[in-house]
């Protein structure tokens, strides 16, 4: 599972059911890491009887830099191995690996700009899908590396 996730980062290959699983997996991490840092910020607000300075002091104290440090790791980690999978997958419908950094840079960043959070959203959606729903070399094969 380690090798899928952060390994053959130049070569990888990934099919359409590995994707969506790998994709799923990812995102449930984030999601439980987010619902972790959620309950752990609002106990301290009630700790903190709803003031701002308070709660902040309180979860620097409870966490510290080490906490931080390893919450930004564990957030980087996981934000890398779902472009290594999303890269993956682009490779196998026959394109490039860079076209996911193009298509983010520009797809992303503008849909963000010109529509806000919604709007960005519905263009990662977009990406997602059509990664889930291309089959396995509809582009032709990609020259950059070797067959699965």
């Amino acid at each position: 599972m380690l090798k899928t996730l952060y390994g053959e980062i130049m070569t990888g290959r990934l099919k359409r059911l590995p994707y969506l699983g790998y994709n799923l997996l990812v995102m449930l991490l984030f999601v439980l890491i987010g619902f972790g840092i959620s309950t752990s910020i609002g106990l301290a607000e009630r700790m903190a009887n709803g003031e701002i300075p308070d709660l902040q002091a309180l979860i620097w104290d409870e966490l510290g830099v080490i906490g931080v440090l390893l919450i930004g790791v564990a957030l980087t980690a996981l934000a890398l191995a779902q472009i290594n999978i999303a890269v993956k997958r682009i490779r196998d419908i026959g394109l490039p690996g860079w076209w996911l950094l193009l298509t983010i840079a520009v797809l992303g960043v503008f849909a963000s700009i010109i529509g806000g959070s919604p709007l960005a959203s519905g263009v990662n959606l977009l990406i997602f899908l059509s990664l889930l729903i291309l089959p396995t070399d509809s582009f032709g094969k990609y020259e950059g590396e070797a067959p699965p």
